[in-house]
């Protein structure tokens, strides 16, 4: 019930590379012993998306050795990097080794709604993101959340980091998915913005480790919400 994908850098595509060689490495699952293997796997940069379903883990990191994952320069050799804020990147013909993935047990879930006026509705593409209200996780990449608000204005996040968060509602940062945008390594600057945004608004919410909030609810700002359209009367 789980799988792992590479993800490569679009940005940094080699001109003239045929799109289907970015496609030729799936995703793929762990052995019994947690042991996984990426292959047929293009030249370029990546970062690693795990996908489970267990209800009550959470990603807590991933990481690379600094020998093999894009670091900074600053970084000690012998050290582990972290590979969710950095580029790892494989040359043709490479066999990289020593990615580790934390799986923790712990996480929670939010369910709620929109608080709407008479006659506001939701507007397309609106997204509930969650930012961590905690200095010393700013800069986690893997802090920061994101779920579209549903067309009632039902809020649905599953699998969250125990700890404080501040939460927004907002458009859709990408025409994509906006999860995956918002912790793109290249994207800080994208996180620093929206944390800034949210830490004007200070909603702030907290999640115990398996605590699952329900009913909660978030009121929308009058910038945001929409008039109801009227149905219109044919005489």
């Amino acid at each position: 019930e789980t799988l792992v994908s590479a993800w490569h850098n679009e940005k940094n595509e080699a001109k003239g590379q045929p799109q289907f060689f970015w496609s030729m490495g799936g995703p793929a699952s762990p052995d019994k012993q947690g042991n996984i293997s990426l292959r047929n796997l293009a030249p370029g940069q990546y970062h690693f998306i795990p996908r489970f379903s267990a209800k009550y883990w959470y990603l807590n990191s991933i990481s690379m050795p600094a020998s093999v994952a894009s670091a900074p320069r600053s970084s000690p050799s012998n050290r582990e990097v972290d590979a969710a804020r950095n580029w790892t990147t494989l040359k043709a013909g490479e066999r990289l080794s020593g990615l580790i993935i934390k799986l923790a047990e712990g996480a929670a879930s939010l369910q709620g709604k929109i608080n709407l006026g008479e006659g506001e509705t939701i507007p397309a593409r609106l997204y509930v993101y969650l930012v961590p209200a905690e200095r010393e996780k700013a800069d986690d990449v893997l802090r920061f959340f994101a779920a579209p608000i549903l067309s009632d204005g039902k809020i649905i996040l599953n699998n969250l980091a125990p700890g404080r968060y501040w939460i927004i509602a907002q458009p859709a940062i990408d025409s994509g998915s906006p999860l995956t945008k918002l912790r793109l390594p290249d994207e800080k600057e994208t996180r620093a913005k929206l944390r800034r945004e949210a830490e004007v608004l200070k909603t702030e919410i907290e999640f115990k480790p398996c605590q699952n909030v329900t009913d909660y609810q978030l009121t929308l700002r009058s910038s945001l919400s929409e008039p109801a359209k009227k149905d219109s009367i044919v005489p």
